[in-house]
């Protein structure tokens, strides 16, 4: 076993697992086909939704920080508060 989650296990420190996730608002088409052209209507801009999620090793604790800028060290040092 990793010595980090050893003592993580024995709570001596905290192990978490971070990502950030960074969703469109608009429609994005793969692959489509049909005989018929379909209009789809989306939010104008280039507006995205972040979220910046940790996970606690040991208790499975699942702690998130969202916003609609950006995910930057701002954000880590909200999330590392939480």
């Amino acid at each position: 076993m990793d010595p980090c989650l050893k003592e993580a296990k024995e709570n001596k420190r905290t192990v978490l697992f971070l990502d950030a996730a960074h969703f469109v608002h608009a429609p994005f088409v793969g692959f489509v086909w049909c005989l018929t052209r379909i209009i789809i209507k989306s939010p104008s801009g280039r507006q995205r939704f972040n979220v910046l999620g940790a996970i606690n090793a040991i208790s499975l604790e699942l702690i998130t920080v969202v916003n609609t800028t950006y995910i930057n060290a701002n954000s880590i040092c909200e999330m590392l508060k939480k």
